[in-house]
């Protein structure tokens, strides 16, 4: 409710579903109650929602909503990964070709068939799928 650009939820263990997700999800706006209170109160939903969880689950209709990725680095520990070179030295160093590449992703135009649910994001996100997809 403080218009936070990005709203991770951490550790999933349970299968992620229910209306009011899925609401969330995919409307503009959404009816949410402060906590305690008892008037509703209608909030912008233009975050990015991130998920994370071992073995995450969707229930019902989730799977319109969400893109599922993995990740598996190959390694027991992860964190003691070592690279020879600096990841984040490289992305600044050639910041240009990495937004341009960004850009250039989801700015391709969308498929014909655009979902019906929250325009903007749909033709930004779908058209993105589409084209690393086709």
């Amino acid at each position: 409710m403080r218009g936070d650009p990005v709203i991770s939820i951490d550790n999933i263990t349970e299968p992620l579903g229910g209306n009011k997700l899925l609401s969330v999800l995919t409307e503009e706006l959404a009816g949410l109650r402060p906590l305690g209170g008892s008037q509703m109160v209608n909030h912008l939903t233009n975050a990015l929602f991130l998920f994370n969880g071992n073995n995450l689950t969707l229930l019902g209709d989730m799977c319109r909503r969400v893109l599922m990725c993995g990740m598996d680095p190959v390694s027991e520990h992860p964190e003691r990964r070592k690279f020879g070179f600096s990841p984040v030295d490289r992305v600044r160093s050639d910041r240009g070709r990495y937004v341009g590449a960004c850009l250039t992703f989801f700015g391709r135009t969308s498929p014909p068939d655009r979902r019906r649910w929250h325009p903007r994001w749909a033709a930004m996100s779908s058209g993105a799928v589409w084209y690393a997809t086709r």
